[in-house]
């Protein structure tokens, strides 16, 4: 503060951006998290072809010259029977009650029975229209469609239903159509203080995204179905001169999967390990050793306590 004449000093001065809180919604494999690592500018939200491959919201910070925002990746938003399922629907399902706006993720390209596969998308819009939240529709994946013209139904179905203020294509592998996203989000987000600092990308910890990129490497790696009856705990990360040390258990539902996850010889599990290091390398930035074993936790996606001790809250 200037004794003088009472007025503040630039450095005291609290830069004024257009701040707040987005939910990024959809059905499973729309591209939600492709789209929010994009928007980051590194990757934070894990992505593989297998559905509800994301069971928890995560935080992913954009910054711009006069914008932040606060993205909310969520799971996929689908019929969910057993616990974790309905664990990883009501994280998507309550993050509306946290954000400023919402946008709507829908696969353009999808060739599956539509009303199907698009009832997610408007259950949601009208679940956010309720709350009074603005919402966005983004059609996604527009880099797979040859023939663009195809766009123009979709968007004149989705422009006309209640609640929606804009419908826009976009590609969150390419990241056309993104600029225009993020011009509409700053129309529904007022000017006040910056929520993160400016080298925030997310506001998971050091371990939750090391389990994130080891689960990803089993998603790739292991069979269909085993990867949904998985999860990963990581005990600790520690970083010295001569890298990033990671301690973490791969825990499965039954003792006839741990042959699977092990391989033949231990196969398998060499090779969840090289991949799991070499993605942690790359995102920590220094040469990651990784310490993994493999532990049985009977049922525990049914279980309420097992579910808890995994994170899933």
């Amino acid at each position: 503060m200037d004794q003088e004449n009472g007025t503040p000093h630039e450095s005291e001065i609290i830069k004024q951006v257009h701040s707040g809180f987005v939910a990024i919604l959809g059905r499973p494999n729309v591209g939600k998290s492709t789209l929010i690592n994009y928007l980051v500018g590194g990757k934070i939200a894990i992505t593989s072809p297998k559905p509800q491959t994301t069971r928890d919201r995560i935080v992913g910070v954009y910054h711009g010259e006069d914008l932040q925002i606060a993205f909310l990746d969520t799971p996929g938003y689908h019929d969910a029977r057993k616990k974790l399922n309905k664990y990883m629907v009501s994280a998507a399902v309550s993050a509306l009650d946290e954000v400023d706006t919402a946008v709507i993720l829908v696969d353009a390209t999808s060739k599956t029975d539509e009303t199907k596969a698009r009832y997610g998308a408007v259950s949601l819009i009208k679940r956010a229209h309720d709350q009074n939240k603005p919402v966005i529709v983004v059609l996604n994946k527009i880099d797979r469609m040859k023939f663009k013209p195809e766009l123009l139904p979709l968007m004149e179905t989705f422009g006309a239903m209640e609640g929606v203020s804009a419908v826009i294509p976009v590609s969150s592998v390419t990241g056309d159509g993104v600029d225009i996203l993020l011009e509409e989000l700053k129309k529904h987000l007022s000017l006040g203080p910056a929520y993160y600092p400016d080298d925030m990308k997310t506001d998971r910890s050091s371990e939750w995204i090391a389990g994130e990129l080891i689960r990803e490497t089993c998603m790739m790696l292991l069979a269909q179905e085993l990867p949904y009856s998985l999860a990963i705990h990581v005990e600790r990360v520690s970083f010295k001169e001569s890298g990033v040390y990671v301690d973490a258990f791969i825990y499965i539902e039954r003792d006839s999967q741990k042959p699977i996850v092990l391989g033949k010889r231990g196969a398998m599990i060499k090779k969840i390990g090289e991949l799991s290091r070499a993605s942690l390398t790359i995102h920590f930035g220094r040469k990651a050793h990784l310490f993994l074993q493999v532990r049985v936790e009977p049922e525990w996606t049914q279980n309420a306590r097992s579910l808890k001790e995994m994170g899933y809250e």
